[in-house]
């Protein structure tokens, strides 16, 4: 867990791969994230919730599983995390949970109930 060679050899991607956020390109590797900046049309879609749902639940990449509720949420994650700390199996993230960390990347959850 100190020592994580793959996220090394990685590494000098990681660090590239924000020239491509918020960026409209014609190519696979554009997207759209929440950081601030305007983000292009291309990166946006737009859903119609249907009149009968009553909640909606967003999450960012750092819940690997989305459940219902955050306490749910929080305990699959830490279920997934006891089984794979390193994150090369079930949760294959670029990083594995670093010493002092509770998980293995940042997070959020919103939960929207009518």
């Amino acid at each position: 867990m100190r020592s994580d060679p793959g996220r090394e050899v990685i590494l000098p991607l990681l660090q590239l791969q924000g020239v491509f956020r918020n960026e409209l390109r014609s190519d696979e590797w554009g997207y759209g994230a929440l950081d601030g900046r305007p983000i292009p049309d291309d990166y946006i879609d737009i859903h119609s919730v249907p009149g009968y749902v009553d909640e909606i639940v967003l999450a960012s990449d750092g819940y690997p599983v989305v459940l219902p509720s955050l306490a749910e949420s929080e305990a699959r994650l830490s279920e997934l995390l006891k089984e794979d700390p390193l994150c090369i199996g079930p949760l294959r993230a670029t990083k594995g949970v670093q010493p002092g960390s509770r998980s293995y990347d940042d997070r959020a959850y919103v939960r929207i109930a009518v």
